[in-house]
């Protein structure tokens, strides 16, 4: 994941790597890492590399100089302004998209949190978004990998009929938190998994009234 590789400033890892994104290429390299998860975040995002033709010839030529390609972008840009609302955020999804397959990226992850956060009560409001979306970018061969809190039955009646090219980004972590089994999870939905984010999560396993009761890191 991008931001995490070199010094970025401050303390949360989502943040994108201002200063020293170019290392990161660098730096894969060195550990012999060939894919990176790019960071398009809601901050500056008009001058996020990745959203600029200048920035996007210098991501190309140092993934062929180091092979390291961007894989996949995370678009914690939908964290901050809502997915659902108007059409400014679909007219940048799309934007991205199109970027994306410029770049030969093969999955945008789509955050349903923050901004965009959904529960089991949003699934029909959440499915009609997402036939709009395939409706309107259809076109891109770019999968969207989608991460969310709900679980993955829910998440997977949701996909239902919608598209092969839309499906799941599953947390180990975030899973671990709400209490998930994630082998069964994994083994269950495989077919609708389009990433994985492996991370752990420091968890109390005493239990308040059924609920685990997560020191999340």
């Amino acid at each position: 994941m991008q931001g995490r590789l070199t010094s970025k400033g401050g303390f949360f890892p989502q943040q994108f790597p201002w200063g020293n994104w170019e290392n990161e290429f660098a730096a894969c390299k060195a550990l012999d890492v060939h894919f990176m998860e790019w960071m398009f975040n809601f901050e500056r995002c008009d001058q996020n590399p990745v959203f600029t033709s200048a920035g996007r010839e210098k991501i190309v030529r140092l993934s062929e100089i180091g092979d390291v390609h961007v894989h996949s972008i995370c678009a914690n840009y939908f964290m901050e302004r809502s997915i659902f609302v108007g059409n400014d955020s679909l007219f940048i999804l799309e934007e991205l998209m199109a970027i994306a397959d410029d770049l030969n990226v093969v999955n945008i992850v789509l955050p349903f949190f923050g901004a965009s956060e959904v529960g089991d009560d949003d699934l029909v409001e959440m499915k009609t978004l997402l036939k709009l979306i395939v409706d309107r970018t259809k076109k891109f061969k770019v999968q969207l990998a989608l991460e969310t809190n709900l679980s993955m039955d829910a998440i997977s009646l949701c996909l239902d009929g919608i598209s092969p090219n839309i499906g799941v980004c599953y947390d180990t972590g975030n899973a671990i938190e709400f209490g998930r089994d994630v082998v069964s999870d994994i083994s269950k939905h495989r077919k609708i998994i389009k990433e994985i984010h492996i991370k752990d999560k420091s968890v109390n396993v005493a239990e308040a009234g059924g609920v685990v009761v997560s020191d999340a890191r």
